[in-house]
């Protein structure tokens, strides 16, 4: 886009759009996926602060660099901090693991809310706080 050889362009966010027009076409709210017996199970919105304590499985950085950077200035004003647990996206492994109390995920709505009843996780809509956002 940089080099002007595209008029038009669809881009997954987080993206440095500085300089460009743009609108948003489509959102997707993340949802977490954590174990049956935690008390957010119980709720319908949870926040990130409603899980302190429990880890989250996190990927590591080079797998989506953007989105990562975008997480972590998120992450970083969460008190208390969040811990995390290092795991390469997509493992349904990693399902079981929250199943059996070792923590949570944050996932799109899509691909966490089959996968969670197959393993006994509750999926629930994370509330989002808006100061956060860059």
């Amino acid at each position: 886009m940089r080099r002007q050889k595209f008029d038009f362009a669809l881009l997954g966010f987080p993206t440095d759009l500085a300089g460009f027009e743009k609108e948003t076409v489509h959102t997707v709210a993340l949802v977490v996926t954590l174990p049956s017996r935690h008390v957010g199970a119980r709720r319908k919105l949870v926040s990130l602060q409603d899980l302190a304590g429990l880890p989250l499985f996190w990927f590591k950085r080079p797998f989506n660099l953007p989105y990562f950077d975008h997480c972590a200035r998120v992450f970083d004003t969460l008190r208390p901090a969040l811990t995390f647990i290092n795991v390469p996206p997509g493992q349904l492994s990693t399902l079981d693991r929250i199943r059996q109390g070792e923590g949570f995920a944050l996932l799109t709505p899509m691909r966490n809310r089959a996968r969670a009843k197959r393993f006994a996780a509750v999926a629930r809509k994370v509330l989002s706080d808006r100061r956060a956002e860059p």
